[in-house]
């Protein structure tokens, strides 16, 4: 027994097979890699509040939320670090959304 078939369909002689079980190998772990994926973006859709429910946003959900960019959410949050809708949580700020929703609405031009 010279050659080893694979699926029935490839035959692989005894020195092509240091070559292969690596490809084989590559293969099942990006395989899993994308399994994994696929069941953390389930998991994560399952258990993730909606934007306009949540009370604090962090700088990416607002300019996801109100369509500004991030850098210029950064400067408008540096403008006034203890504007009443800024939380600062350990080194993180976030934004407390029904109160920056009003700022916004008071302000003519961003």
């Amino acid at each position: 027994m010279n050659q080893i078939t694979v699926l029935n369909e490839v035959t692989y002689k005894p020195s092509a097979i240091p070559v292969v079980i690596p490809m084989v190998y590559d293969a099942l772990f990006k395989l899993n890699s994308k399994l994994n994926e696929e069941s953390m973006r389930k998991k994560k859709q399952e258990t993730d509040v909606p934007l306009w429910e949540k009370y604090l946003l962090t700088v990416e959900e607002a300019a996801e939320y109100f369509g500004i960019g991030q850098k210029r959410i950064r400067r408008i949050i540096s403008f006034d670090p203890t504007a009443a809708y800024l939380l600062t949580v350990g080194n993180r700020t976030q934004i407390k959304r029904v109160q920056f929703e009003k700022y916004i609405d008071s302000m003519s031009c961003v």
